[in-house]
């Protein structure tokens, strides 16, 4: 028979193990897998309203590729809309995260100052009595030029204390073309 402090080191070794999981991503439907009645991605929060899309030039939609379903903006007008939002709730104990993002930039045309190209954006979200507020937004995943091929830009973020979540924005601001997003992901990192 063995000893019993053996058997709690051998038990705690091997709960360790088993606890020492790959991170999850943390976003919903960042692949744009699952669609809703409205051809909009489940999960993502359509900040702006149909008939003002149409009235700025701009149509969303989901297709899929040999089995791989992303998000594709046209955007035929410089406005500047919000074109999809998710807010990624974050436990405590997580204190970094990964935020990444595929970019395919077939044609895109840059608005007038640096940020304004397409990709993601983020800000750092805190749960108040008045409701959640955002605060800081941080140095955003941007597309750097037109790509056929799908590019994957990512950021590691250190968490502020006070926050409860990230808030990820598609960005549709001061830019035109076309431009296609895929496998968002929201990771904590060790």
């Amino acid at each position: 028979m063995r000893p019993l402090p053996y058997l709690l080191v051998t038990f705690a070794a091997a709960l360790a193990t088993a606890t020492a999981i790959e991170p999850r991503n943390l976003v919903q439907n960042g692949g744009f897998d699952t669609i809703e009645d409205n051809r909009h991605p489940h999960a993502w929060l359509n900040i702006s309203h149909e008939n003002h899309l149409q009235k700025c030039g701009i149509s969303l939609e989901v297709p899929n590729e040999s089995g791989n379903s992303f998000y594709r903006i046209t955007k035929l007008q410089t406005t500047n809309v919000g074109l999809g939002e998710q807010i990624v709730p974050l436990d405590p104990p997580v204190k970094r995260i990964r935020v990444a993002v595929r970019l395919r930039t077939n044609s895109f045309q840059r608005g007038e100052v640096e940020w304004q190209a397409p990709g993601l954006a983020f800000a750092w979200t805190t749960a108040e009595a008045s409701g959640r507020k955002d605060i800081g937004w941080g140095k955003w995943l941007l597309a750097t030029g037109p790509s056929k091929e799908w590019i994957e830009t990512e950021r590691v973020l250190d968490r502020p204390e006070s926050t409860t979540g990230i808030k990820l924005t598609v960005l549709g601001i001061g830019w035109t073309g076309v431009v296609e997003l895929d496998d968002i992901v929201v990771q904590p990192v060790e």
